[in-house]
């Protein structure tokens, strides 16, 4: 029987989640401002001694916000293998954990936590066998975080090829269109500028680890379902549960956005197909 604790460290998870994930966001505009007053810093001669050091100060503070931001998920993706032992296995989380998290944060932070209380289950399943509910837990998981890997997968790619194609589709039009050789190169110099975007936000290298994850995701369901068929011991369930983990704390981070927006969907198909 777990026991209440004086901060519910679901909330605790979910803000240092939501922390991590506005860090993130925070590092890819600094990226793309640099990206953007470099290009502009072409035509703006007055203040072209002002912009080396502006860009340098804005690349270090993105670098600042990385490493933030890769803090603050660590913190979450260790409470979350936490709590979902404790939703798997019934084992309290231990309270000098919880201690050592708190104490690196503000006491206007503490504050607004809520005590933990009356929860709504993180999973579905209610079996009361521990290791059948552990796989079934790690199954559910795998099975949102496929769908969800996927579809951020999809926006990536898209976002990237519109980017791409537009801009080599752009320079190819001025090629065949453009007589003046400075507008030309006024072009050139935009069109490199839009594809030094690309690289520096690294939206090719997130749309292929989006779908690594969706695959991994994938694959971990598939164990899991293997297990429930043939049958599993404590140790095996234990394994999968940690190659899960090591999977996702690998992974990049899934935007909100896009957990609220398909969240009714996925909760409602779960149900409906694969709850039992």
């Amino acid at each position: 029987m777990t026991k209440e604790l004086k901060h519910d460290p679901t909330i605790l998870c979910e803000r240092f989640y939501s922390q991590a994930k506005w860090w993130w966001g925070a590092s890819l505009i600094c990226k793309l401002i640099v990206i953007v007053v470099g290009a502009l810093s072409i035509y703006l001669s007055l203040f072209s001694k002002v912009i080396p050091f502006f860009v340098f100060a804005l690349t270090v503070t993105s670098e600042w916000f990385v490493w933030r931001s890769d803090k603050d998920k660590g913190v979450a993706e260790s409470l979350r293998r936490k709590l979902d032992f404790r939703d798997s296995f019934e084992l309290d989380i231990p309270k000098a954990d919880i201690s050592d998290i708190l104490a690196r944060t503000s006491k206007n932070f503490r504050s607004s936590l809520p005590p933990e209380g009356q929860r709504a289950p993180y999973f579905a399943s209610k079996d009361h066998d521990l290791c059948t509910r552990a796989i079934k837990n790690i199954q559910e998981s795998a099975w949102w975080n496929k769908h969800l890997a996927e579809k951020i997968g999809r926006y990536t790619f898209i976002v990237t090829l519109i980017i791409v194609i537009g801009s080599i589709g752009l320079l190819i039009a001025s090629i065949g269109t453009v007589n003046d050789f400075d507008t030309l190169s006024s072009i050139g110099r935009v069109v490199t500028a839009v594809l030094m975007i690309v690289l520096s936000l690294g939206l090719i290298r997130l749309t292929f680890a989006y779908y690594d994850f969706q695959r991994k995701s994938q694959r971990m369901e598939e164990r899991a379902l293997e297990y429930l068929k043939y049958g599993c011991t404590k140790d095996d369930a234990i394994r999968l549960y940690n190659d899960f983990h090591l999977d996702r704390a690998s992974a990049p981070l899934i935007p909100d956005w896009i957990y609220n927006r398909n969240k009714d969907h996925l909760n409602e198909v779960w149900k409906d197909y694969r709850e039992d």
